[in-house]
């Protein structure tokens, strides 16, 4: 007893030495909560991208379907033949590819912004996510003609809804469009982009009857499905079992021929003839969010370094404050204050710090991870803009 009691007077005496150098201990504190904070938030993100998998079943299976260029974005008329006539994939789906698309929902006096997909109707199936309450989209769904619906996320769920077992049937509106509730997707579930948290699923076909792509392309009109234009779509699909990603390539290699042999030419080089086009297959933890790998571990030096600087920091201000203190040591150890005493003051303090800079950081490393993810959901966009262009992208031959 005697013990928690000297510790805790240690405690207090650390408090009021660190009260009495306001802006001694200010700097310390920030500078270990910003060296946390920074080595937690990019750790959290490399994690994030490469070693947490994604809430799919079995996700080292789902590869991207990629063009010459290595984006993977792709057109409706695309889409459709290239799920009519594979045999190279298990199961195919399709997304758009904004990560930013956000929609109105609510009656028109109580709307907010969501972030939202238009997904093919084996989007669930080809993932393996079956629904917590209700139904997940099926085929039927993305038809045209078939009803709207949607799938809403379980934190929609839980924030307008209030995880109500009544909502199945009830309609939503989106961008001024009704949509009927079908299912309730899982808590975890985010789709396969990390970083995108779509909270609302609505199926391709109504993203054409809506006519929403004019939203995202300044008013232009909704391509028809024979028209290559509106390279909007994403790809993905799951390999059979025992298939490798090379044995993929080489069915693509045979289907893009295919393909693109249907569709109008596009491009045609200086002598008239058409540029070929390809596709390819890729690990989906390869995707555009990786491609900014080097930077990512340039950011893991960087903050590895200010963690180190900011220890010697730290390091530094305690042993100035240690040498002016040398004689209120020299007074206590004249009273009869023991050496272990005295060590176990100093540490008591240095303690108290830390953890308020941790604690701090960890404050700093939230911020820091959803600023990051930010960053480079903004810088993959861009990326993808530049490749696509404002209305067409650059083909690579395959040969």
């Amino acid at each position: 007893m005697s013990l928690l009691h000297s510790v805790g007077e240690d405690t207090h005496f650390a408090f009021r030495m660190m009260k009495r150098s306001l802006g001694l201990t200010a700097m310390a504190v920030l500078s270990l909560a910003l060296g946390i904070g920074a080595t937690i938030a990019i750790f959290s993100v490399i994690y994030a991208l490469t070693l947490r998998s994604l809430p799919v079943q079995r996700p080292d299976q789902l590869v991207e379907v990629v063009r010459a260029d290595g984006i993977n974005l792709h057109s409706y008329a695309e889409w459709k033949l290239f799920r009519d006539k594979q045999d190279v994939f298990l199961d195919v789906l399709a997304y758009n590819s904004f990560f930013d698309t956000t929609f109105r929902i609510g009656p028109a006096n109580q709307q907010q912004e969501v972030s939202g997909l238009y997904v093919s109707g084996d989007y669930f199936g080809t993932l393996g996510i079956s629904a917590v309450f209700g139904r997940v989209l099926q085929p039927p769904d993305d038809q045209p003609g078939a009803p709207p619906v949607c799938v809403i996320s379980y934190r929609l769920w839980r924030r307008l809804f209030g995880q109500s077992r009544n909502i199945l049937g009830q309609t939503i509106l989106v961008n001024r469009n009704e949509f009927q509730i079908v299912g309730v997707a899982p808590r975890s579930f985010f789709g396969v982009d990390i970083g995108n948290v779509p909270e609302i699923f609505m199926q391709l076909e109504a993203e054409r009857t809506y006519r929403d792509y004019q939203l995202f392309f300044n008013g232009r009109q909704t391509p028809s499905l024979d028209d290559p234009e509106g390279t909007i779509l994403s790809l993905v699909g799951r390999l059979k079992p025992g298939a490798s990603v090379m044995q993929a390539n080489a069915g693509l290699q045979v289907l893009a021929r295919e393909i693109f042999r249907a569709l109008p030419p596009r491009h045609r080089q200086s002598d008239g003839s058409v540029v070929s086009r390809s596709l390819a297959a890729r690990p989906l933890t390869s995707g555009a969010w990786l491609q900014a790998m080097d930077m990512m571990l340039l950011l893991i030096a960087m903050a590895a370094v200010a963690l180190v600087i900011a220890c010697a920091n730290l390091g530094n201000l305690l042993l100035a404050r240690a040498t002016k203190r040398q004689g209120e040591i020299a007074t206590r150890l004249a009273l009869g204050a023991s050496r272990w005493r005295l060590v176990r003051q100093l540490l008591t303090e240095s303690v108290a710090l830390s953890v308020i800079g941790a604690v701090l950081g960890l404050l700093i490393a939230r911020w820091g991870t959803q600023a990051l993810v930010w960053a480079l959901e903004r810088a993959s966009i861009w990326v993808d803009s530049c490749h696509r262009g404002d209305s067409d992208f650059t083909e690579f031959s395959d040969e």
